[in-house]
């Protein structure tokens, strides 16, 4: 006779972790999040590339639909203005 067929998969137990990181002087910019509830799995990764433009993850897994994801890409915001010394003042002839 043929072999039994496997066992099906263990359901998969809750969880929920994230983290950032952000680090002006070297540029690192990521952060992740995920959590796992009645079976299914969704969470979202972002990270500066080196483009300098922000990719945000987001993805859900559940059943036999696989690992499905939506990318965003988008330009960071821009730096605050930099602003130098005042002007010297005008000179005054009396």
């Amino acid at each position: 006779p043929p072999p039994p067929p496997p066992p099906p998969p263990a359901p998969i137990p809750p969880y929920a972790y994230n983290y950032a990181v952000l680090d002006t002087e070297s540029g690192n910019d990521f952060s992740a999040e995920e959590e796992a509830k009645a079976g299914a799995i969704a969470g979202q990764y972002k990270v500066l590339r080196a483009d300098g433009k922000i990719m945000t993850v987001s993805y859900t897994v559940e059943g036999d639909s696989g690992f499905v994801a939506d990318v965003v890409t988008e330009l960071p915001p821009p730096p605050p203005p930099a602003y130098g010394a005042p002007p010297a003042p005008l000179p005054s002839y009396t």
